[in-house]
């Protein structure tokens, strides 16, 4: 018996603990963000982007990037690869229209990729300054799913945080976890 054609025309990748692991002190950089009043004690550094965007306090989100560059750019040539998600990619990149949506900066997201020498696969790329609101918010994949005309049935997201999983029951898209991708979509 024939199993019957996946739907699923995209995949949507996480970047950093999905296609790579980027060696990044977070609660370092949040510290260093409260010290600099551009987060608040008790807030997260999404919450502190997402806030500081919506407001629309262009020098504040200024520094919140200019630190957050600072911290990602030397990450980008130390980073470890989760070579079942690699691996995929190579085998399937012709099979799926894929993409990149992670609250990391963009130039990070495609500086990764390149290095990876898989850059030239991706459809797509969404990261940090290219929404108002990061993940959990659904903006930055249904900019994607727009972009690649599909619907969001023909599409999945695959991410390691449960952010990621609320992002993709925010949208509507089938989500999977790096090793649930390995094993469910052929």
């Amino acid at each position: 018996m024939t199993t019957p054609a996946s739907p699923i025309k995209a995949v949507i990748f996480d970047l950093d603990g999905t296609i790579v692991r980027l060696p990044i002190n977070w609660s370092q950089l949040k510290q260093e963000l409260i010290q600099a009043k551009l987060l608040g004690k008790n807030q997260s550094l999404t919450d502190g982007i997402n806030d500081t965007k919506a407001a629309a306090n262009l020098p504040n989100l200024k520094q919140l990037l200019t630190a957050i560059r600072h911290y990602e750019s030397p990450a980008i040539d130390h980073f470890s690869i989760n070579q079942a998600i690699y691996h995929w990619i190579h085998v399937h990149c012709h099979h799926y229209l894929l993409s990149v949506c992670s609250s990391n900066l963009h130039a990070t997201i495609e500086a990764v990729l390149k290095q990876l020498n898989i850059y030239q696969h991706f459809h797509q790329i969404i990261g940090n300054e290219d929404v108002k609101k990061l993940k959990p918010d659904p903006e930055g994949i249904n900019q994607i799913i727009t972009r690649l005309r599909l619907t969001t049935a023909q599409t999945a997201f695959v991410g390691d945080q449960p952010t990621d999983l609320q992002t993709a029951a925010r949208t509507g898209v089938k989500y999977y976890s790096p090793n649930q991708l390995t094993q469910l979509l052929p």
